[in-house]
């Protein structure tokens, strides 16, 4: 339930803001969004905040040094995944 939770949430970011989330990142909401939900909603909704906290440095700097717009957010989504793992454990 809470992979579906994590996948419709994406999905609907990517089709109202027009964001550049692609099928990929999506699928693999889904599966982080499953892993994580058997530690809890806690866990799925740290994950997906840090994957964003994660990664604001990274695009800041693409966006300003090189002008580039888009970026992969699956390494993102799996380090948010991870670190909430991590803290969830603690």
């Amino acid at each position: 339930m809470a992979g579906t939770a994590l996948g419709d949430g994406y999905l609907l970011l990517a089709l109202i803001a027009g964001s550049g989330t692609g099928v990929g990142d999506l699928r693999l909401a889904v599966v982080l969004g499953t892993a994580l939900g058997t530690l809890g909603w806690n866990a799925v909704l740290l994950g997906a905040v840090l994957a964003y906290l994660v990664a604001a440095p990274a695009a800041f700097t693409r966006l300003v040094h090189r002008g580039e717009d888009s970026m992969a957010f699956g390494p993102y989504l799996v380090a948010g995944a991870l670190s909430a793992l991590l803290l969830a454990s603690l």
